[in-house]
């Protein structure tokens, strides 16, 4: 992380720049966050107002993703656990956003077994999964398709699959389309990354991967987090019963879904990055043991 003003000078024209005093006031000091997605991150302090701004070139294949990160923003209700937008502009070919300021003063979630988190992130989980959209937006099977692009790779006999039955047996019955019976506005990449604590609150970042679909899915994609930090499949299952919509979530899509997370993982962990890939293999097992839970609840 950098704080110096010149680091914000260098990272966004003179225009943009303006644009953004035009609503905060002068910038007495401005903080980049380094490793965020999409585009540029940055803390804020302002004579005006003190802002979490998000900027990306519209030419930037991060735009996308920003989009969906104001979009899903834009549908947030009032009380939601999430940042608030205050407000988004577009000028001289750049998406800028501006979210209310809680990372200044926060740390990640402690998702282990023994965590005082826990029940906060449980009640924003539950409050979140009670939160539909206005009208359709992207829809839940975009995500999944990008999971399979990678996962069903390692499907094929030459990629000697450990567990391939495993895989085999939760496609099998797994219907991607009906992840999208419902439109509830989904983070689809929850991890202890992405919930914020502050002042015994929980606040949902990172909504770059948004999507709408059937409301137990983010407790779904949840659970491997909650079992690489030292749960049981069955520990994360008590805990997500705390959800109302995940008393309602079919084994069989659970599975499937799970299987496609953990063969995209896989994925990663082979053909990505180097220093990812212990994370990867990591997050893989506890994908795998998820899916087996759910599969021998069939």
């Amino acid at each position: 992380m950098h704080d110096r003003l010149d680091d914000w000078d260098n990272n966004l024209p003179l225009s943009v720049r303006a644009a953004i005093e035009e609503q905060v006031g002068s910038v007495k000091r401005a903080e980049i966050v380094e490793g965020t997605t999409p585009g540029l991150a940055a803390r804020v302090y302002a004579a005006i107002d003190d802002v979490f701004i998000r900027a990306v070139p519209t030419s930037s294949p991060a735009a996308e993703l920003h989009r969906r990160e104001r979009w899903a923003a834009r549908h947030l209700p009032q009380g939601a656990p999430a940042p608030r937008l205050l407000w988004d502009l577009d000028v001289d070919h750049w998406h800028v956003s501006a979210f209310e300021l809680i990372n200044d003063h926060t740390r990640y979630a402690d998702l282990r077994p023994d965590s005082t988190d826990l029940p906060l992130v449980m009640d924003a989980l539950a409050r979140l999964s009670q939160t539909a959209t206005v009208g359709r937006g992207r829809p839940v099977t975009e995500y999944a398709n990008g999971l399979w692009a990678k996962g069903r790779h390692l499907l094929a006999p030459e990629a000697e699959l450990d567990a391939f039955d495993l895989y085999d047996a939760a496609l099998e019955r797994f219907d991607m389309e009906r992840l999208c019976e419902d439109d509830a506005l989904l983070h689809c990449r929850l991890n202890h990354r992405k919930l914020l604590v502050k002042s015994g609150f929980v606040y949902v970042v990172g909504w770059y991967e948004a999507a709408c679909g059937l409301p137990w899915i983010d407790a779904a994609l949840l659970a491997p987090s909650l079992i690489s930090e030292g749960h049981s499949p069955e520990q994360a299952g008590a805990l997500l019963s705390a959800i109302p919509a995940w008393r309602e979530a079919s084994a069989v899509q659970v599975a499937g879904l799970m299987a496609l997370w953990t063969l995209s993982h896989l994925y990663e962990a082979r053909n990505g990055p180097v220093q990812r890939h212990d994370t990867h293999v990591r997050l893989a097992d506890a994908g795998r043991a998820w899916l087996a839970f759910q599969l021998s609840k069939l």
